[in-house]
Parts: C-alpha cells; sequence; structure tokens
C-alpha cells in the first residue's frame, strides 16, 4: 500500500495514481490525452466506440454504447479513485518489503479516494499533449499477513504525497512503442508513512517509510485493452520502490473517474496516446 496525497503529471502516467488509464497502441509517440468514456445515445453509421463504460470492447455503428470524449485542453478535471477495474470487482492491494530484514506483508481490500479529490488536466507542451493532475486516497481495510500478530493503526494507509507521470518512450530492444504510468514523491516526502503495531508482533512500534516510484505495467501495446483501469506492479527494471534501501513491490487495480455527480461517480477516465 503506498499511500496521504499524490500527484499525477506526464513529462517522463496519466497513473493515478493514483489514478489510472489504458491506452491503446500508437504509431508514433506524440503526446498522450486524458478522454472520458462517456456514453454515446445516438451513434450513427460511421460511429466508432465501445460496447462497454471502461472502453474495452470496440464497436461500430449502431452497436457502439460507448464513445472516447476528449477533456478540453487546460480544463481542471475533478477525478474520483476507487480499486476496481469494473463498477462491481475490486481488487485487493498488495505490498511486500523487508523491515529490520524480516518479510513484512499487507493487503488492503479497499480504496478510497480523498474528499477534496483527484485531477487530471491535458496541456500542450512543446507541441505535444501531456497530460497530469492530482491524486489522492487512502488504504483501507489493511491486513497485515506477515509477520504474525502485527497490524497498523485503524487498518489504513495514506498516500503521503507522489507526483504521477506518463512515460512514454521506445524500448531501446524491442523498437516497440511503449508506455507506463510512473508514481513518485513531491519533493521531500515518502510515498507512504505508517507504523506497525501489536502487542505481540515481533516489529511492534517500527516506523516504516516507502520511497521511490511505483509504476503501472506497459500500456502500449494493450491487447485487450484495460480501458480505464490502471494496474500497478513493481517487477519491471529500473523501478525503485524501497524501504529501508531494499526493494519493495506494489500490486495494484484502480479505476479514475469523473467528479461524483450527486453522489455516484461517473464516466471513467482513459488514457490515449497520439
Amino acid at each position: 500500500m503506498i499511500g496521504r496525497r499524490a500527484a499525477i503529471g506526464l513529462s517522463l502516467l496519466c497513473a493515478l495514481a493514483l489514478c489510472a488509464f489504458a491506452a491503446p497502441s500508437a504509431s508514433a509517440l506524440q503526446g498522450t490525452t486524458a478522454f472520458t468514456c462517456k456514453p454515446e445515445v445516438e451513434p450513427g453509421e460511421k460511429t466508432k466506440g465501445f460496447l462497454d463504460e471502461h472502453c474495452t470492447k470496440t464497436a461500430e455503428g449502431a452497436k457502439v454504447k460507448f464513445i472516447h470524449a476528449a477533456i478540453a485542453e487546460e480544463v481542471f478535471t475533478k477525478l474520483s479513485v476507487t480499486n476496481n477495474e469494473t463498477t462491481t470487482k475490486n481488487v485487493t492491494s498488495k505490498f511486500k518489503a523487508k523491515v529490520e530484514k524480516k518479510l513484512f506483508e499487507a493487503e488492503a481490500t479497499a480504496f478510497t479516494g480523498c474528499a477534496e479529490g483527484s485531477s487530471v488536466t491535458n496541456k500542450l507542451v512543446g507541441g505535444k499533449m501531456k497530460t497530469d493532475g492530482t491524486a489522492c486516497g487512502e488504504f483501507t481495510g489493511v491486513k497485515v499477513t506477515q509477520p504474525e500478530k502485527c497490524s497498523v493503526p485503524k487498518n489504513a494507509i495514506a498516500l503521503e504525497g507522489s507526483i504521477w507521470t506518463g512515460v512514454a518512450l521506445e524500448n531501446p530492444i524491442t523498437k516497440k512503442d511503449v508506455m507506463w504510468l510512473e508514481f513518485v514523491p513531491e519533493a521531500g516526502l515518502p510515498l507512504a508513512e505508517f507504523e506497525i503495531t501489536g502487542a505481540e508482533c515481533p516489529l511492534k512500534g517500527k516506523k516504516v517509510q516507502v520511497t521511490g516510484s511505483a509504476a503501472t505495467e506497459e500500456l502500449i501495446p494493450a491487447s485487450p485493452l484495460d480501458g480505464a483501469t490502471v494496474k500497478f506492479t513493481t517487477k519491471r527494471t529500473g523501478l525503485t520502490l524501497e524501504v529501508e534501501k531494499a526493494p519493495a513491490e506494489f500490486e495494484g487495480t484502480f479505476t479514475p473517474r469523473m467528479w461524483p455527480e450527486g453522489g455516484k461517480p461517473t464516466n471513467p477516465i482513459t488514457l490515449t496516446t497520439i
């Protein structure tokens, strides 16, 4: 669980994390733009879109139920983020590290965005579209599975502060376009900081700082499309998520949506490279 405040930017994800977005493959990485996956009530004969609200199943003509709608440039768009890959399936987040040379493992059944919300903004920078924003929230339902008899206060871990970045480049070995979303801490802050508790816990009272970066799986090429779903992993060479200067692991699945209207989350957000 990495996790009080996170900022999302594309200069190297629209990731967020915090936040989360999938991208269809592109012939050239000219930029990245955040879209909503919105309902299409009157599709035309030449309409191209999707069958599902996460924009994962392509369709054309009268079969189109949802379409990509670009978020206007330089418009601050408020988001909510949850730990699901569809509207009904929540995915448990997992964290693993060595703490005082002991294996520490924890799982979180839920992630809730903060009350002030997260955000996304499309920007034209140097002739290329880039996407950045903010993300914040808290992992709840946290259960420490290793060591035994350990826990964290209130069974929760909050995001302390991070910047999310969309990484788009050509793989030097395969020569294929790749992209992923990466979270790095805000200056001077860890990604997360929490205390290990439990009267009989061998790590009782130990305060843990999670530093470095966490990132999604590669989003290009994406087959099948993940739509608005973002899946985080640290199983990629070069990432630096750490505890006590030793590698740590994080896995999680999230969906960002437009800020709730009437208390209910609205259209999912997806990221597309051009």
